[in-house]
Formats: C-alpha cells, sequence, structure tokens
C-alpha cells in the first residue's frame, strides 16, 4: 500500500512540475529603497509632510528651549528666594512641563497620523505602477530586491517604476 502511494505522490509532483515548466513565468524584481529615495513622486509627498509640519515643530522647539532656560534661570536663582517663592516657581514650572509635554506627544501623534495616511496613499500608488509595469512586461510575480538573495540587472523595473511615478 505504501510504495504504490508514493509512487503516486512523486508521479502527481513530477507532473506538476512539467506542467509549471511549460508556463511562462517571468519574474521582475524592484528595488524599494531607490524608489523611495529617488522619485521625485515620493520625496514631493516627503516636502508636502515636512512643509505641512515644520513651522509647529519649530514653535515646539522653541518653547522647549525657552522653557530650559527657565528652569536654568530657576536653579540658578533659588538660593536667592524663601521657601514660598521656590514652590510656587516650582509648580509654574511643573505646569509648563506638563503643557510642553502635551503638545509635543499631540504633534507627534498628529504628525505620524498624516505621515500614514500619506504613505499608505503612496504606497497604493506605488503598488499601481508596479502593476502597471509588471502586466506590460507580462511577469508573473515582482519581488522586492530585499526578498531576492540574487537577481539578473535585467529583471529590474525600478527605474521605469520611477519614470511612471515621476
Amino acid at each position: 500500500k505504501f510504495v504504490p502511494l508514493a509512487v503516486l505522490t512523486i508521479a502527481s509532483f513530477c507532473s506538476s512540475l512539467a506542467f509549471a515548466a511549460e508556463q511562462s513565468f517571468s519574474v521582475g524584481v524592484v528595488d524599494m529603497q531607490t524608489i523611495m529615495s529617488k522619485s521625485t513622486y515620493v520625496i514631493g509627498v516627503r516636502d508636502h509632510l515636512k512643509n505641512g509640519f515644520s513651522a509647529r515643530h519649530d514653535a515646539l522647539m522653541k518653547k522647549t528651549e525657552t522653557l530650559h532656560k527657565q528652569v536654568e534661570d530657576f536653579n540658578k536663582n533659588k538660593t536667592t528666594m524663601n521657601q514660598t517663592e521656590i514652590k510656587k516657581q516650582e509648580d509654574a514650572l511643573h505646569a509648563k512641563q506638563t503643557t510642553m509635554q502635551t503638545q509635543q506627544i499631540k504633534f507627534q501623534q498628529e504628525f505620524y497620523q498624516a505621515q500614514e495616511k500619506e504613505m499608505g496613499a503612496l504606497m497604493e500608488k506605488v503598488h499601481a505602477v508596479v502593476q502597471n509595469v509588471a502586466q506590460k512586461h507580462h511577469y508573473s510575480i515582482v519581488v522586492t530586491k530585499n526578498q531576492a538573495m540574487f537577481a539578473e540587472p535585467s529583471l529590474f523595473i525600478t527605474q521605469e517604476v520611477i519614470d511612471q511615478l515621476g
């Protein structure tokens, strides 16, 4: 019983391989790191995101510097203050630090949400372009450079994807 089943399994596997060999199977390779660093479209998306948040980032950094300066000044001058003044200024500085931390967290959350949205739309566009190039060249599959241990240079479609992205 076991030998006929093994022979049948091997025969089935071999016929599957023969069928696959008869089919045209071609592979394309895309270097996502190159696309993300050289595509003018991708650079534009990153610049748009940066420009949308840089003014707020700079304002937060300036507030942070001001707060650090106030803490330094307090630490220098507290030896000349009485306990009531020290407590009052410590409470005020603590409140400012708490507000600053809240503003920074809110900024980071909004930035990451915007980045996630932009990158999601970007990846959809990249996927559509890769699919278009793959269909044009009749590729059965497209893998990223990171997924391939070796690939002939002729299999790379990266530049064509960059050209189509803009």
